[in-house]
């Protein structure tokens, strides 16, 4: 199981940073030397792009918290269960 989670974890961050890194480097389609085709025409000035591209960073450190939340709950549960039942909360019956 921990290996499927840094599996899909790794990838997603590895796949976010190349996507990021890549949409630095490579201009758009369409885009002149000087930007936007025309110049600098549309706010796009001397060579700054704009890149909307598929970023998961959220995804992987979303991932790792809700496994490390679901471990850390698993262990107090499996903690208070283990007391002695003169130990555990008792409830008033209903």
């Amino acid at each position: 199981m921990d290996l499927l989670v840094v599996l899909g974890t790794s990838t997603a961050y590895f796949f976010s940073l190349t996507a990021m890194l890549t949409a630095c480097v490579v201009p758009p389609e369409g885009a002149g030397a000087m930007g936007m085709e025309g110049g600098m025409e549309g706010g796009m000035a001397g060579g700054m792009h704009h890149h909307t591209g598929l970023f998961f960073f959220d995804t992987a450190a979303m991932l790792l918290t809700f496994v490390s939340l679901g471990k850390y709950l698993e262990s107090r549960v499996k903690g208070q269960s283990s007391l002695p039942p003169s130990l555990r909360p008792s409830f008033p019956p209903q």
